[in-house]
């Protein structure tokens, strides 16, 4: 019989044995963690996220301390480039000035003209603010906004800042007409960080107590039915 982790074919050889399945388990694997757990517990079937054998991955506490505090994360991320929003004033209804538009996604040129931001969408809102918390070579941003011409805007670089807007090019761009903080803050809206219900229970038992599960293989967050 071969072994169950390696497949070798040898005397006296099994999983019980098998040098490299303790290697697997000395580095965490867990496929390695799964199949120890199942074996220890006599074929009864295993976590998928932690091999632990009292429940399913949809109802994991791991997952949900996890989930949660990579969302947290985020959170903490999103509310250090809002600061820097609300500081500045961007937002829709904002109006920058200086070489802050670009018209064609191969232009090299920008223009010097007046650029209103318009309000944001949910993919827009996301694809921005994930390329401000996660830092841009080119450091331009896409968003909807339009010039004083009504011509649509597809790129625009924001006012310099060291993390943020850090190429010589947002040094030219400046804010002359700052959004409305209530404005800014709706932005926020967009965000499942701020709406998830992971982030609205303290503890797995609370949130699985709720009816809440996630999605089998993912951190999806299934709702009560």
């Amino acid at each position: 019989m071969s072994c169950k982790w390696c497949g070798r074919y040898q005397k006296a050889h099994s999983i019980e044995n098998c040098q490299y399945f303790q290697a697997a388990l000395s580095n965490g694997s867990l496929r390695a963690l799964k199949l120890q757990a199942k074996i220890q517990s006599g074929g009864r079937r295993v976590c998928g996220y932690c091999a632990h054998t009292e429940h399913a991955s949809t109802k994991c506490p791991k997952r949900f301390n996890d989930e949660r505090a990579k969302i947290l994360r985020t959170r903490g991320a999103i509310e250090d480039a809002f600061k820097w929003l609300h500081e500045i004033g961007f937002g829709p209804g904002a109006m920058l000035s200086g070489m802050a538009a670009e018209y064609r996604w191969n232009s090299r040129g920008k223009d010097e003209k007046l650029v209103v931001i318009e309000e944001f969408n949910n993919w827009t809102i996301n694809q921005f603010m994930n390329e401000l918390i996660n830092g841009r070579e080119k450091n331009w941003y896409q968003v909807n906004a339009v010039d004083t011409s009504n011509e649509r805007i597809q790129r625009i670089y924001l006012p310099y800042h060291i993390t943020y807007a850090p190429k010589p090019t947002s040094k030219n761009v400046s804010i002359v007409h700052k959004a409305n903080p209530e404005d800014i803050e709706k932005m926020k809206n967009h965000f499942d960080c701020y709406t998830s219900p992971v982030v609205l229970y303290d503890t797995a038992e609370n949130f699985f107590a709720a009816g809440y599960k996630f999605k089998a293989g993912s951190g999806d967050v299934i709702s009560p039915a």
